[in-house]
């Protein structure tokens, strides 16, 4: 297992920005990574540094994190035995903290982590989160500052997200590309928002919000967004009978089951492939601009098991035993769009 970790790593650097310090993460006895903590980690590198939290069999315990310099933190995506050709280390990087990303932290980016337990709070501007399974509370606050240009995609919210008071001006908080349980609440009218080929998948899921353009979504509950509250909604799938006031091209009263190919349990597929749409859906082109509704089309075509980025062994195969000639390694690899 450590030869799988120094090949994986060798081919990880050469993706990375040789001007930038890269920082392995691994809290397993013996993996001669950097630090055995997130938090470990993000106190010591400096600004534009890349830390990389592999997974392992643990949690990363990381009690209250802030993070307040510019940062990319990639971990190794969740759903990994769920989905096929993902890592060949099926360990996602899970992570229990109070995760803040505060003043400071502009420009940061998060990229396939599995945070499980905690809560997840954005206070600062120009920040990515995608490719992130999110199963915690997740808030975007401006009480203190601008909160602008947050970019939300190809994730998996597995609590929603909303917004936490916002006492300035705040503009461009987007949501892509997410598969959604529970509600979106944008109705703070100091932002605005864009909403564009989500799934929000249970009944009583709703999006909620105000200044917001919202497009090619696909909501087994309602949207309450109307277009006196200075919303555009356009080209959405709805599984109520409520339509949005002032909506236009928008279809209610659909059946989920013929939207999906695997819709409720994922019995045949996964937790997110199951999202990918049946022959004949609804949701075929019948977005704007004629893209798919949905999660695998539009401007960030979701990415199953929310793999990052770089490129990844899927499987690897060590034989027989080490000599001083060395050890018979065998690696299948693919770089990550």
């Amino acid at each position: 297992m450590k030869k799988f970790f120094i090949i994986s790593f060798a081919v990880f650097f050469m993706a990375m920005n040789a001007f930038s310090a890269i920082w392995r993460v691994n809290n397993m006895p013996n993996s001669g990574a950097d630090f055995t903590t997130l938090a470990a980690a993000v106190e010591a590198a400096a600004v534009n540094d890349i830390i990389y939290v592999e997974g392992s069999g643990t949690v990363y315990n990381e009690s209250y994190l802030t993070i307040t310099k510019k940062l990319t933190i990639y971990g190794t995506g969740y759903y990994l035995t769920e989905n096929d050709d993902t890592q060949a280390n099926h360990f996602s990087s899970q992570i229990n903290s109070y995760l803040t990303i505060d003043a400071g932290a502009e420009g940061t980016i998060l990229s396939g982590l599995n945070i499980v337990s905690g809560y997840l709070y954005v206070f600062t501007s120009d920040i990515i989160i995608e490719r992130c399974y999110v199963g915690v509370e997740f808030r975007i606050s401006g009480s203190d500052q601008h909160v602008s240009n947050l970019l939300v995609k190809q994730s998996y919210l597995l609590s929603g997200a909303w917004i936490w008071g916002m006492n300035f001006i705040s503009s461009n908080l987007t949501f892509a590309n997410n598969i959604i349980n529970n509600n979106l609440t944008l109705t703070n009218s100091n932002g605005s928002y864009i909403v564009k080929n989500n799934i929000f998948f249970d009944q009583y899921d709703n999006i909620s919000a105000e200044n917001a353009v919202i497009q090619n979504n696909i909501v087994r509950g309602a949207i309450n967004a109307d277009n006196t509250d200075g919303n555009l909604v356009q080209n959405n799938i709805i599984g109520t009978s409520e339509l949005p006031v002032g909506g236009t091209n928008n279809i209610v009263d659909v059946d989920f089951t013929t939207v999906f190919v695997d819709y409720p349990n994922g019995t045949n597929t996964s937790p997110d492939a199951m999202f990918e749409l049946k022959d004949g859906s609804v949701a075929i082109g019948f977005g704007v601009n004629g893209v798919d509704c949905g999660i695998f089309d539009g401007d960030f075509p979701y990415i199953l098991s929310g793999l990052p980025p770089l490129p990844r062994i899927y499987e690897a195969t060590i034989s027989g035993q080490g000599t001083m000639e060395g050890l018979h390694v065998i690696i299948k690899a693919k770089t990550q769009q």
